[in-house]
């Protein structure tokens, strides 16, 4: 499914101003299920290969799922990569036509509970992008 002008302006203008941002948060990914990009933003001055990014993200959801499933674990919502650096959060977001991952690279520092809020929070406002 394509997205419409309209929602991919909305997905643009909500990354622009999406609340946390320069604080917290390095880069927002939001990728297909089968990892295509459909929108990556940086707010740091690294650089992020968005399309390899996209495709890991569709893979680390996926092993996710597989991995919740081999625990008889269900509802699995996402990963987290914890590093030295900041924590990486990914998370699958359910939409009617496809289904999409998101991305978060959170930055030194972070606690865990901020950034699962963050991202949270996030997940949820595209959820509702892509649903209109």
């Amino acid at each position: 499914m394509k997205l419409s002008a309209e929602q991919k302006e909305a997905i643009k203008a909500y990354l622009t101003n999406a609340p946390g941002n320069r604080e917290m948060l390095e880069s927002l990914l939001l990728a297909t299920s089968d990892g295509r990009r459909v929108v990556f933003s940086n707010y740091t001055n690294k650089q992020f290969e968005s399309n390899r990014l996209s495709a890991m993200a569709a893979s680390l959801s996926g092993l996710s799922l597989t991995l919740a499933e081999s625990c008889e674990k269900t509802g699995t919502v996402g990963g987290i990569v914890e590093t030295e650096d900041g924590l990486i959060i990914s998370g699958l977001i359910t939409a009617e036509a496809q289904d999409y991952v998101l991305l978060g690279i959170f930055c030194k520092g972070i606690q865990h509970g901020m950034a699962l809020w963050n991202f949270k929070n996030h997940q949820l406002e595209f959820k509702k992008l892509l649903s209109k």
